[in-house]
């Protein structure tokens, strides 16, 4: 099925607004913050031009680093843990597969320059779970470079999410940065960066 079958209006209308949602988040970050000092290079990463992407164009992606960005307490940087992209049903499949925090899903194209992410969250070696469920997670994907994209997931906004929980409040970006290298996501406004 294509994107347009799967996703929820509401969903994508919270994606249209990806960008703008994390510099919301980061605007309310004073230099009293936590990780403050953080705020220039993830603005770097949000701000970031952005290139033609496939979701084939992903697999090859094997790190991620987390960086969660909470727009009540700051930003909330942790190291590169493994992750993937394979072929799976036909279409192209994500995974975090080491850390306590792990998102997994598939990736379809949007528009030229952005993919959109649709998966769910799992804590350490819960079952996965999936778009639709009530840990359901979306997030836009762009490719940064020749070898880095970035995953943001505006999740605070999400309709889907029905529970409150400590991993997925508010704004979340996701970065992902360097295929191959890392993956960043940001609370509140989570960003996961992937590099090759």
């Amino acid at each position: 099925p294509e994107l347009e079958d799967i996703i929820l209006p509401s969903d994508y209308g919270v994606l249209a607004r990806d960008r703008n949602i994390a510099w919301e988040a980061l605007s309310t970050l004073t230099p009293k913050s936590y990780g403050y000092a953080e705020k220039n290079m993830v603005e770097k990463l949000v701000n970031a031009k952005t290139y033609p992407i496939t979701p084939k164009d992903m697999i090859g992606f094997r790190r991620v680093r987390s960086i969660q960005i909470d727009a009540r307490d700051g930003i909330f940087s942790y190291p590169y843990f493994n992750c993937r992209f394979k072929k799976a049903d036909g279409k192209v499949f994500f995974e975090k597969t080491t850390g306590s925090q792990r998102k997994s899903g598939y990736v379809y194209q949007n528009s030229p320059e952005s993919l959109v992410f649709l998966g769910g969250w799992s804590v350490n070696d819960d079952p996965q779970t999936g778009y639709g469920s009530t840990n359901s997670v979306v997030g836009k994907v762009y490719k940064i470079g020749p070898r880095k994209a970035i995953m943001i997931f505006p999740t605070g906004l999400k309709s889907t999410n029905s529970q409150n929980n400590s991993h997925e409040e508010d704004h979340i970006f996701n970065i992902v940065g360097n295929l191959s290298a890392f993956f960043d996501w940001l609370l509140h406004a989570k960003v996961f960066h992937l590099p090759l």
